[in-house]
């Protein structure tokens, strides 16, 4: 093991520079030789229980993973990262991606891998995700069930499988749903007292995203602290913190790397605090604008960015909220950690940008899993008191009724208006991918006065190799109805792309072409969102116009 964490110390100070996936290989090898020092415990029926639960948490986050959302959410810069990660394959993987998206290589290496195995599609690029989301559920049991026994494991297990948002960040190739995974982990080893493999899984909290990164391990560390382990106990704590540390504390002191880049672009800067300090007003406006949605966004706010997660709810749905409160009040000695997390994570995001945007409350999903599973236990054990066995095995039932709705929310009520909501204007991603099977050298031509990014027509140029000539252009481009404002085509076929509703541009196409029957996305996209394609074999410009003299 000191080998290993000898030459991962190399390559994380540059010394060393090798393939990303022997450097990937050889953290992975390194932090199992601590974490299979875990001793497996004897499963009893109840936990075989917990193969299911696993199976259909993964199939949530599976199915119809390819077309259900068709249209990468924030996803281009891991795209990008796939795609750095294919073109310098020797570098530092524990370096930061780019400084907005500034996270480890990691997460982009393995999804370089799965689309390797699966394509380059959205499975291929989101199915790390899924894993990552799958894998928290069993960790979630072990944190249940050892505050509130196996039962309350189970349940927890079966809240985060249908959990909305965690399913939803689960379905999505970005790095948020990483962390959670692994803090949630380290908080069920420090209940445990098993302090070496706990302060390793605690550190890789700091690979993934911000979030994870800061709350964790301060969390973690009161967490020990408050059970006073004795000193050995609590150096083999930080001994494990250390090694699963010490690559990315060498890289950030071998680049310069900031450890909070992302708090360091998102905080709200030192005029803003002066001014709420000095300003009645903009105390009152930090209140409205900052605290309420930041806390909020747990109970009654919806997510204000849309586009990350979106819908009309806040992230605990309203049937599900009695169980997490009742669960907080009467288990609060044994959950202060999970509520702290949860209280942090509000905190967090009072004092940055944007406080209500739910990708930076991902942190705290498998705390409120856990919480609303010991409301149920509360609930039903309640029942017992008051009746008989019978009204205590109705109440779980209802409970389990109440917890696989929220599946069926999920996918029956927030996934159609939040596709709807990813798409304020027309989708030109969905241009890129409908051109995919277009012979080389097609030029592509889209007409639209919406807003467009073109880096996600370079970005995805590149993940498939396309031999495409792209052109964004606006429609007043032909208001001069000269065809010579067209691009030359070469010989090579023209793909038109416009705004069905630009009545001006599409007549002035069929005077300028024999147009062919409009095209519209195979893809699921809201036929409003879409825009209509007029592909045009080798064509001839042939100006059927009036004359413009």
């Amino acid at each position: 093991m000191m080998v290993i964490v000898a030459i991962l110390c190399l390559i994380a100070s540059g010394v060393l520079r090798v393939h990303v996936a022997l450097q990937l290989a050889l953290f992975t090898f390194g932090i199992s030789t601590f974490l299979i020092r875990e001793k497996r415990q004897q499963h009893s029926s109840i936990q075989w229980l917990l193969i299911p639960i696993i199976l259909f948490g993964f199939w949530l986050r599976v199915v119809n993973l390819e077309n259900l959302v068709h249209v990468f959410v924030d996803e281009t810069s891991f795209v990008d990262g796939i795609l750095t990660v294919q073109d310098q394959p020797d570098l530092p993987i524990f370096t930061y991606m780019a400084p907005i998206a500034a996270f480890s290589w990691i997460y982009p290496t393995l999804q370089a891998g799965s689309i390797a195995l699966l394509g380059e599609t959205f499975m291929g690029v989101r199915i790390i995700s899924v894993i990552f989301g799958t894998l928290t559920i069993p960790a979630v049991y072990l944190l249940g069930a050892w505050i509130g026994g196996k039962r309350a494991g189970l349940i927890a297990a079966l809240m985060l499988a249908t959990f909305p948002p965690h399913i939803h960040f689960s379905r999505t190739a970005i790095n948020n749903i990483a962390d959670p995974l692994f803090g949630t982990l380290a908080f069920a080893l420090i209940y445990r007292r098993k302090y070496l493999v706990a302060g390793v899984t605690l550190a890789l909290t700091a690979y993934f995203y911000e979030g994870g990164k800061i709350l964790y391990p301060l969390v973690g560390v009161i967490m020990v602290m408050m059970q006073r382990p004795g000193k050995s106990a609590f150096r083999r704590f930080i001994v494990g913190f250390f090694i699963g540390s010490i690559p990315l504390w060498l890289t950030m002191l071998r680049y310069n790397m900031p450890y909070f880049p992302r708090y360091d672009d998102e905080a709200l800067g030192a005029a803003y605090w002066a001014d709420l300090l000095t300003d009645i007003s903009a105390f009152n406006a930090f209140i409205q604008e900052q605290i309420i949605p930041a806390f909020g966004h747990y109970i009654t706010h919806a997510d204000t960015s849309a586009f990350f997660y979106g819908g009309k709810t806040a992230i605990i749905l309203p049937f599900m909220l009695p169980f997490v409160l009742i669960g907080s009040v009467i288990y609060w000695r044994r959950v202060m950690p999970l509520l702290a997390v949860i209280l942090l994570a509000g905190i967090g995001n009072t004092i940055i940008a944007d406080p209500g945007w739910t990708a930076r409350y991902v942190v705290t999903f498998p705390m409120i899993a856990v919480l609303a599973a010991l409301g149920v236990i509360v609930l039903a054990e309640g029942a017992y008191q008051v009746g008989t066995r019978h009204l205590r095995q109705f109440a779980y039932a209802v409970s389990a009724i109440l917890i696989l709705a929220q599946a069926i929310y999920y996918f029956g009520v927030h996934m159609p208006y939040y596709i709807v909501q990813v798409h304020p204007q027309r989708d030109h991603q969905d241009i890129i991918w409908r051109s995919r099977e277009f012979p080389p050298g097609t030029t592509v031509l889209l007409f639209t006065d919406e807003l467009t990014y073109y880096l996600h027509t370079v970005t995805l140029s590149r993940l498939w190799g396309l031999d495409l000539r792209f052109q964004f252009l606006h429609p007043l481009h032909l208001t001069t109805r000269s065809n010579s404002r067209l691009p030359q085509t070469d010989g090579h076929d023209l793909a038109i792309f416009v705004q069905p509703d630009n009545l001006e541009i599409i007549a002035f196409l069929a005077q300028t072409f024999d147009l062919p029957a409009p095209q519209y996305s195979p893809y699921n996209i809201p036929r409003s969102k879409q825009y209509v394609l007029f592909y045009l074999e080798n064509p001839a410009l042939q100006d059927k116009s009036p004359s413009q003299n």
